[in-house]
């Protein structure tokens, strides 16, 4: 651990990222599906709480204006906002395709089995929706975004293989969601590194922990008078 850093919980991860989202002007039914997706990727070892700080820090002033970041239709062939796809809102969307029939298309009859999306934010946010997902169901899929490979083969449990340099990259292009029917080869899963699930204390940015810390002060009461005496 550097100067930098300092270690958090799961939960501590957890709570402070639902809480900041909250904060930043999104309801609590988006905030609780951006902390269990944060606390995710900390599973993993991913830089989910710095992701989120960037998020909040770039679109906070935006959510006022939210029909310009989620995806305009679910029914495209590619996922398109009028601003940059916002990660959580985006998930978010994911998510809810995912617990409906359409997932069951895409895991199973749909010809493509493919989401497609155009220019998102910090897409590494996005696995921690959508991964958690397929391991419950035990479903193989792939993620893609700018060199970024992320396999999670349904068989494995709480394994999932990552490949390229750009993991932590502020915004791709575009993101792909591919469910395939069977486990990727071994062949494909040796160009990537194996990360597996943990528990206990882990290491975050300093910098970006204090910043959600401030969007979480919005959700806070202020102290009046009569909570004063209270106290007393």
């Amino acid at each position: 651990m550097t100067r930098g850093e300092i270690i958090c919980s799961l939960n501590q991860i957890e709570q402070l990222s639902r809480k900041a989202v909250r904060g930043a002007g999104l309801a609590w039914g988006v905030a609780d599906d951006a902390g269990k997706a944060v606390r995710w990727l900390h599973e993993y070892g991913l830089c989910g709480v710095a992701a989120l700080a960037a998020v909040l820090e770039c679109h906070a002033d935006d959510y006022a204006a939210i029909d310009t970041l989620i995806p305009q239709s679910l029914s495209a062939k590619i996922w398109t906002a009028e601003k940059v796809l916002d990660p959580l809102l985006t998930g978010a969307a994911i998510s809810d395709c995912l617990g409906d029939c359409f997932g069951d298309c895409l895991a199973g009859n749909r010809s493509d089995r493919i989401i497609a999306t155009a220019k998102i934010a910090h897409p590494i946010l996005i696995a921690g929706y959508i991964v958690p997902i397929a391991q419950h169901r035990r479903q193989s899929l792939e993620l893609a975004w700018a060199d970024v490979s992320m396999i999670c083969a349904g068989i494995s449990g709480d394994e999932i293989w990552v490949a390229g340099n750009d993991i932590a990259v502020e915004s791709a292009d575009n993101f792909t969601c591919h469910f395939t029917p069977i486990a990727p080869p071994v062949a494909a899963k040796k160009r990537h590194k194996k990360y597996r699930a943990r528990i206990g204390e882990c290491v975050v940015d300093a910098k970006s922990w204090a910043r959600l810390d401030q969007f979480a002060h919005r959700t806070y009461v202020r102290a009046s008078e009569k909570s004063r005496i209270r106290a007393g």
